[in-house]
């Protein structure tokens, strides 16, 4: 996803784009930490929760893409900004601001201040100043703007009284202020027992490992390395120990057991080759499991068979069999949980680019912020197709029935575009993508046809698209669609069609199966 941000002078790019959480998170902890020795040091932060920013911890002035930090009383109501302050951008470009855009009076002021501070040249907007640093440490050019450049305002407001720009009070800051360090200090006491971490990537539920597909092709990462990662035996609950399942998270990973012994409630999310977060739920009460503790479960994985299992899985796979027969009993598990505890999604849910929780890509044990930001975005079709458009949000969300192929979706393209134009089926209506179903077509009377696309022979389509049409019609309890229609690019043999036949007969299915023929663009008929 691209994005794009005017700010000051500047066309910003962020095709990626870390959380600008973080950048409040270190800015409002280095104050607190100040306090301790100048309890006299006062700041301007955010005062209402306006679209849950607060909430999410942006302590400052900002949105997703910068935060604004003043240290002092002053605001340009036109640029939604402090007269005064430090900015620092999603890219971590960072400077200071004088702002007046809004407010002509306080100009005088604002000159006499820019002449003080070098490098700080008024731009090309009439009232606006700024001073970028030439490098993207913006904790220590931070320090700069409350060690070298605050006292110059300060001195200069004592001497001058300028209107509407003013230190901040005792009085004043006893609320805002303090009412936002206590904010902070909740949230990061929540943090030491939320935590969020990154498993490697798979696509069977965690229950075994899926192969390289979806992995990250990094050297430096073991999935990467090896094609697959301990995690992936993490839900796999056959192999329970003493009431507990035993497993493997990367983010528990320690040299001197700092997590043995402490338990936590883990949040979950795995990222793919693409780039893309996907949140998977949450595990109660985790607990830390010591290098020496690790050591005992290898013997008992060993003695009950289950590293041959686990050998096995990997084989199917075509993983790097030698990295795991030469593991470390010592860090064979590194973590102990009830499977009662084991609260997941029924599919992974994709994170919005701008979720706070993921602060870097690796796979660490970070402070869970209490929620997660889900992708969302509308249903709409192909618009090559000039299908219709549906305004309805929805979350974007992935299972292991859903993979990238273009073969299907060129497929699914020329099945609509037939449907729409045959007017023989009579349809009024066809939907590309709609409900997570490949095609529905409805006609006069209200009857919906579902028709689940796959790209297998004929038996192998009915077997994988069955249970998945047969959700999507009628789960949890309505019947959605009259018929339902399993598509495939061949005609079926005499068995798969003696077993549709029985598939009806037995079960009372509104069942069928169609072939799509490329050549001529049509579906033939009912099997």
């Amino acid at each position: 996803m691209m994005k794009c941000l005017y700010y000051g002078h500047l066309l910003i790019n962020f095709s990626y784009m870390p959380s600008i959480a973080r950048f409040h998170e270190k800015i409002i902890d280095n104050l607190i930490q100040r306090r301790k020795t100048n309890p006299n040091l006062h700041f301007a932060p955010r005062q209402r929760n306006t679209n849950g920013r607060l909430a999410a911890g942006y302590w400052f002035l900002g949105n997703e893409y910068y935060a604004f930090v003043s240290l002092w009383n002053g605001r340009d109501w036109k640029e939604k900004v402090n007269c005064i302050g430090f900015v620092v951008l999603h890219n971590k470009v960072n400077y200071i601001e004088l702002s007046a855009q809004g407010c002509p009076e306080v100009v005088p002021f604002l000159e006499k201040l820019a002449k003080l501070e070098p490098g700080l040249v008024r731009s090309d907007k009439k009232n606006k100043w700024f001073k970028y640093f030439d490098n993207h440490d913006y904790m220590n050019n931070f320090d700069y703007f409350v060690e070298v450049f605050k006292p110059k305002v300060d001195a200069l407001i004592a001497s001058e009284q300028p209107p509407k720009i003013s230190v901040i009070t005792a009085l004043e800051f006893s609320y805002f202020g303090q009412k936002a360090i206590n904010a902070r200090l909740r949230q990061v006491a929540f943090g030491r027992v939320n935590k969020i971490t990154r498993l490697s990537w798979n696509t069977n539920s965690w229950r075994s490992p899926s192969g390289i597909v979806g992995k990250s092709r990094n050297q430096d990462t073991h999935e990467g390395k090896y094609g697959f990662g301990f995690e992936e035996w993490l839900f796999d609950f056959s192999m329970g120990l003493d009431g507990f399942k035993y497993g493997f998270i990367k983010g528990f990973e320690s040299k001197n057991d700092i997590h043995a012994g402490k338990i936590y409630n883990v949040h979950l999310y795995s990222q793919n080759n693409l780039g893309s977060y996907f949140f998977l739920g949450h595990i109660k009460g985790v607990e830390g499991i010591s290098m020496v503790d690790s050591a005992g479960i290898y013997d008992k994985y060993k003695s009950n068979g289950w590293l041959g299992e686990m050998e096995k899985t990997l084989l199917q796979v075509e993983a790097d069999l030698g990295a795991f027969r030469t593991v470390d009993p010592k860090v064979f598990v590194n973590i102990r949980f009830k499977v009662a505890d084991v609260v997941l999604l029924e599919d992974m849910e994709e994170l919005a680019w701008d979720d706070d929780n993921v602060t870097t890509d690796r796979f660490k044990l970070l402070p869970f912020k209490g929620r997660v930001v889900a992708k969302v975005e509308p249903l709409v079709a192909h618009e090559d197709l000039g299908n219709f458009k549906n305004t309805e949000l929805r979350k974007r969300v992935f299972n292991g029935e859903q993979v990238y192929d273009p073969y299907h979706d060129k497929m699914q393209n020329a099945i609509v575009e037939h449907l729409r134009s045959d007017l023989r089926y009579g349809y009024v209506g066809v939907h590309i993508e709609k409900g997570r179903v490949d095609v529905k077509a409805v006609n006069a009377t209200g009857e919906w046809d579902y028709f689940e696309i796959k790209t297998e022979n004929p038996k192998r389509c009915i077997r994988t698209a069955l249970g998945q049409v047969m959700e999507y019609a009628y789960f949890p309890s309505a019947e959605r669609a009259t018929r339902i229609i399993v598509v495939g690019d061949t005609e079926p043999d005499p068995d798969t069609v003696r077993y549709l036949d029985y598939l009806r007969e037995r079960f009372s299915l509104p069942l069928t199966y169609r072939y799509f023929n490329f050549e001529i663009g049509v579906l033939s008929d009912d099997y």
